[in-house]
């Protein structure tokens, strides 16, 4: 029954799964070199942190002990680099260089000297076409970004409906076969328009200027209808307006491609299946754009049906059809969402306050609530307050409990705090 349900999303991790690799499999120089990198993945699972971060850790870490044969005293100071530059290169999300050295008993100015030693001997590894192990350039920071994943399966799927397979034993062995052995980006001579419009789709999210936009302009003469042609065009949109329609046209695009039908089968693991991902994100921009245009109620309704075609939210729809369902006072489907999608996060939980307030003012649970938020992070009060200025520049990334995920937080959400009177010298009380 969950194979039925959730196949394509176990599908969408194979290619993560076959780059596994662990400090056993290596063949360090000496014993310390093996200690650091067991204290760094012991150190990483006991943080909860996601397997790709541990992997690429020590695969890195292999290379650089490959590469200088280098003597080393205390294996933790190596162990905390190694896990600050898998961290950062992994995830959008960022860990500082402090946080790292509390896991570890280090300082973060120990931690940077090293890690900027292991960048200068891997900078040549990491861009290697060739690299003595071939994983580490397949999860080199550019080959680990998603649509480099996206890519990667949707390759994979081509080729596994090109094949008359008689038995699910035939599937898995071309499924090992085909991930152990690196493909390089050869074009499939069977290959037809529509897959090579989406591979000049790739190449243009890795490019950017006029070739970018050329690029989705010569995929939109091979398939007409990829969406994700015109979530590129919609960039250069000399307007709110045209950027809108041309996600719009995009989203209807998707549609026509893969058909109503397929929609209302498909139906509730839709970011599951590859093929649907270009309507995805122009559905979702569109939505975007409809909140900036000021219009809520036809955005609630995009972001609505989005959660309906993929309930487990990819995209993080949830978060901007909670402050869309609060600016219109719905807050009924508000709390509905927040309980469909309970989450210990800064965000989830000042949500929960706010609703709380705003339902029933300033009450016991809304206080304790409160208190969880401060335990999270001590920085998004005084930017709810004013007490901070949010910074003309928003963050491009943040981590759990730091300031930038204060300053992002407060500046899509101060304004429906602003509304409730008395909430200024109530959070400061």
């Amino acid at each position: 029954e969950f194979l039925n349900e959730h196949f394509m999303e176990m599908i969408n991790e194979l290619p993560a799964i076959a780059v596994s690799v662990q400090p056993d499999d290596l063949d360090c120089p000496a014993p310390i070199h093996k200690e650091t990198a067991e204290l760094f993945k012991k150190i990483s699972e006991a943080a909860e942190e996601p397997a790709d971060i541990t992997e690429y850790g020590i695969m890195m870490w292999y290379h650089f002990c490959k590469a200088t044969q280098k003597r080393i005293q205390n294996p933790a100071v190596y162990a905390a680099a190694i896990h600050y530059l898998a961290y950062n290169s992994t995830l959008d999300s960022q860990v500082t260089q402090k946080q790292i050295g509390e896991r570890y008993g280090i300082a973060p100015n120990r931690i940077s000297t090293i890690s900027n030693d292991i960048l200068d001997v891997l900078e040549q590894e990491l861009e290697d076409p060739a690299p003595a192990i071939p994983s580490i350039q397949q999860r080199s920071p550019q080959a680990a970004s998603p649509l480099a994943a996206e890519q990667e399966l949707q390759k994979l799927m081509g080729e596994l409906n090109q094949n008359d397979f008689k038995n699910l034993d035939e599937v898995n062995a071309f499924i090992n076969s085909r991930l152990n052995t690196p493909q390089n980006n050869v074009k499939n001579a069977a290959q037809n328009k529509k897959e090579e419009a989406q591979d000049l789709i790739y190449q243009a999210f890795e490019t950017n200027g006029k070739k970018r936009y050329k690029l989705a302009e010569e995929a939109l003469q091979l398939n007409p209808n990829n969406a994700d042609a015109y979530n590129i065009l919609a960039e250069k949109a000399t307007s709110l307006e045209e950027a809108s329609h041309l996600y719009k046209t995009g989203m209807e695009a998707g549609i026509k491609d893969l058909g109503k039908a397929f929609l209302l089968k498909n139906k509730g693991h839709f970011w599951g299946l590859i093929e649907t991902r270009p309507f995805m994100r122009a559905k979702k921009h569109y939505a975007d754009s409809l909140i900036q245009l000021g219009k809520p109620k036809e955005a609630i309704r995009e972001y609505e049906e989005l959660l309906t075609l993929n309930p487990n939210d990819s995209q993080g729809v949830r978060d901007n059809l909670f402050i869309a369902y609060v600016d219109q006072g719905d807050l009924k489907n508000a709390k509905r969402l927040l309980e469909l999608y309970k989450e210990e996060t800064t965000q989830g939980l000042l949500n929960g306050v706010l609703l709380e307030v705003l339902q029933n003012g300033f009450t016991a649970k809304a206080t304790t609530l409160l208190k969880k938020v401060k335990k999270q992070n001590k920085f998004v009060l005084a930017y709810l307050t004013g007490q901070n200025k949010i910074p003309k520049n928003l963050p491009e990334y943040y981590g759990w409990g730091d300031e930038n995920e204060a300053i992002i937080y407060a500046h899509a959400h101060q304004h429906l705090w602003g509304r409730v009177d008395g909430i200024v010298e109530w959070l400061k009380k």
